[in-house]
């Protein structure tokens, strides 16, 4: 009689451990935190074949099913503060959770907060890390004490888990390269020494503007760099040649940013791959690299490459539209660059991009670190683990 015994005992053991296993692998798919009268969708599973299920959101119940896994979709809370979700299986609480209910406007918050203390503070990480805070105090409810825990939450989960990112660090490491190197070349005077060489060539109004466009191309590194190098350098050759204000400050600006935006390297390139890598993380489907996606997105770039078109439409055919024909028409006339009620704003900023005293200003000193940094760091750092590994795929 043992031996039946026995095994009607290792019975009952492997069901009871097969009811304590599906019981832990009950899991909970829900968001963070929910934004009042704004649809979103509840999941669980894990449950036994026969389980009779309900999903109740404040004891009320917005779904019933039988069997392994619940699911609701379009849920809604009108009452903000804190959501209670449960699921009831056989009557009985199995699983339980409580999320955040927050206004809708609360998800605006962040970015809102984050660009006006940049424009205030002109200081943009900073700016950043409080936007995060402000966003993980959302996450926490906006409630005082979620003030205190997203504090720890951005320093310790949302920035940590950014800096181990291989694919993110690597982005924040080419941005600090490229950045160094925009550093070495204005500091040596470099990016100086290469307007200099051009801007001595411009007889005459359009081709001033000419050499203002073609400048906005060259120093492609950091539409900042660009707009304070370019603007600054060749505002004595536009006055001169009775470019009005107007006019210099569109050539700058519409070359700057469209030319930061599709050039293969550039500061602005980094935070493009960050939002490209974030984009496609749930796309098994897509395999390429970010930065290969970059480049093939590249042609389909319209506004960057119209807006320099009409640059040099404009620039060279003398054209003017609006309030530009009128301030151009000035300038020609009357030799008033800038209007009389025009308030002068200089950004000491440009002071960071100014040469070094005593430093010659040649062009050779731009065009040698880009040389030797770039083009040989792009090789160097291509394709491969190793520097065996790179020469041998660029021999193959």
């Amino acid at each position: 009689m043992r031996e039946p015994n026995r095994c009607l005992a290792a019975l009952l053991f492997a069901l009871f451990i097969t009811a304590i296993a599906s019981a832990q692998e009950a899991t909970f798919d829900v968001p963070d935190v929910v934004l009042d009268s704004v649809g979103f969708d509840i999941s669980a599973g894990g449950f036994y074949e026969d389980a009779d299920l309900e999903l109740r959101i404040n004891d009320d119940v917005v779904a019933t099913t039988r069997g392994r896994r619940i699911s609701a979709e379009g849920i809604t809370v009108d009452e903000r503060g804190t959501a209670a979700i449960t699921v009831v299986s056989n009557g009985e609480t199995v699983l339980e959770q409580s999320i955040p209910v927050i206004p809708g406007w609360g998800s605006l918050l962040a970015p809102l907060f984050a660009i006006l203390l940049a424009f205030l503070t002109r200081s943009v990480i900073p700016s950043l890390f409080a936007g995060l805070w402000v966003g993980a105090w959302a996450v926490n409810g906006m409630t005082g004490s979620g003030a205190f825990t997203g504090f720890f939450e951005t320093v310790a989960v949302l920035v940590v888990n950014a800096a181990i990112d291989p694919d993110r660090m690597a982005i924040m490491i080419f941005t600090l390269m490229i950045g160094g190197m925009v550093g070495v070349i204005s500091r040596n005077g470099g990016m100086i020494g290469a307007v200099n060489t051009v801007i001595h060539h411009a007889h005459t109004s359009k081709r001033a503007q000419g050499i203002v466009a073609c400048l906005g191309l060259g120093i492609f590194f950091d539409d900042y760099a660009n707009m304070m190098i370019v603007g600054n350098a060749t505002r004595p050759m536009t006055d001169k040649m009775r470019v009005s204000r107007d006019k210099l400050a569109y050539l700058v600006d519409s070359t700057a940013a469209p030319v930061s935006t599709v050039a293969v390297i550039t500061i602005w390139i980094g935070f493009q791959l960050g939002l490209i890598d974030t984009a496609i993380a749930d796309i098994p489907a897509i395999t390429q690299s970010s930065y290969s996606l970059f480049l093939n997105s590249i042609p389909c770039s319209f506004y960057p490459f119209l807006a320099v078109f009409f640059v040099f439409l404009v620039a060279l055919t003398g054209k003017d539209f609006g309030p530009l024909y009128w301030a151009e028409r000035c300038a020609r006339e009357t030799g008033a660059v800038k209007r009389t009620d025009a308030i002068e704003v200089a950004d000491k900023s440009v002071e960071e991009f100014a040469q070094k005293d005593g430093i010659p200003c040649r062009a050779v000193n731009a065009i040698l670190p880009m040389i030797t940094t770039v083009i040989a760091g792009l090789f160097i750092s291509g394709e491969g683990e190793t520097l065996t590994d790179i020469i041998g795929s660029a021999d193959a």
